[in-house]
């Protein structure tokens, strides 16, 4: 045992575990390895499940019944977990200058989900990124190639589905929830609307590509995540669902493999969801106001 632990500290030589849809490889211990094929697993079905509709095109069609079917193990998803951080660092420093200061990131061009085992987070945390990556990379890898989405305008949907699946949890019976109103994420989105009414106006909000929504202060930034969470937690949840079917075909249209659909003739989402960005403004807050989170 101590000569394997030894050989598969080097992160080449890890544990491989490989599901159904997922590839794992880590060097921290067979068993986290385990652990999180099985919890990825679970995420992949349930967003399956959900978001059906977003795969529209012939090639998405083909992923949605493929991946992962194959024993070619380029068909699966890749996660790589590493034992300490300063390997995390030391793998994405080349090609994301910001490694250091994260807990987990996709790498579209890499087609890989990348973690590691971090001490200074609860289990609870580490899962939430877990999720949020791995939407990304679902999103993303829904066609053979992955394309650069979100830089002209829509960014916000694209951080603030993976941020809303933060709060995705299974239950000791098996029973899964997504949208607590008492996450984090969840909760900072309901106080915008409901404690200092600040969000800022939806046809504004939503034009916005990555260079844009991302510029600004920390507390800036804080506060467009939290609205990107609370607009998604609105679209899959709000009106009795009523938006949901729309949400999904903005998502397809944003990484849609076609330039043209993803770009030149994007549709905006109060196009696609028929309702004017002011009535959506309306509807949005009332979405969490009329909501308190349980005790």
């Amino acid at each position: 045992a101590a000569k394997e632990a030894a050989l598969r500290a080097n992160f080449p030589n890890g544990w491989d575990i490989n599901t159904e849809h997922f590839e794992i490889k880590t060097n921290y211990s067979q068993k986290k390895g385990a652990q999180l094929a099985a919890k990825v697993e679970v995420f992949h079905r349930y967003f399956m499940r959900e978001f059906v509709a977003f795969y529209q095109t012939p090639q998405q069609l083909e992923t949605l019944f493929t991946s992962g079917t194959s024993a070619r193990r380029e068909n699966r998803y890749r996660v790589h977990h590493y034992r300490l951080q300063q390997e995390f660092v030391q793998c994405l420093a080349p090609k994301c200058p910001v490694a250091g200061q994260i807990k987990g990131i996709y790498m579209p061009g890499d087609r890989t989900a990348y973690f590691f085992q971090n001490p200074k987070i609860t289990e609870a945390e580490s899962l939430e990124t877990l999720y949020h990556e791995v939407t990304h990379q679902l999103l993303s890898e829904s066609t053979s190639q992955t394309d650069p989405v979100g830089h002209v305008h829509d960014f916000w949907a694209i951080e603030g589905i993976a941020c809303y699946h933060e709060s995705f949890h299974v239950a000791d019976d098996g029973t899964i929830s997504v949208g607590d109103l008492n996450h984090p994420r969840i909760k900072a989105a309901r106080d915008q609307v409901v404690v200092t009414q600040d969000q800022e106006p939806l046809a504004r909000f939503t034009a916005a590509g990555m260079l844009q929504f991302q510029k600004g202060d920390l507390p800036t930034l804080q506060k467009r995540y939290a609205q990107a969470t609370g607009l998604a937690h609105f679209l899959m949840n709000g009106k009795d669902g009523l938006y949901r079917d729309g949400f999904i075909e903005y998502l397809a249209q944003i990484y849609s493999p076609d330039q043209r659909v993803r770009v030149k003739n994007a549709k905006t989402l109060e196009q696609i969801l028929g309702v004017p960005y002011a009535t959506l403004d309306k509807e949005y807050a009332a979405h969490f106001q009329a909501m308190s989170p349980k005790k």
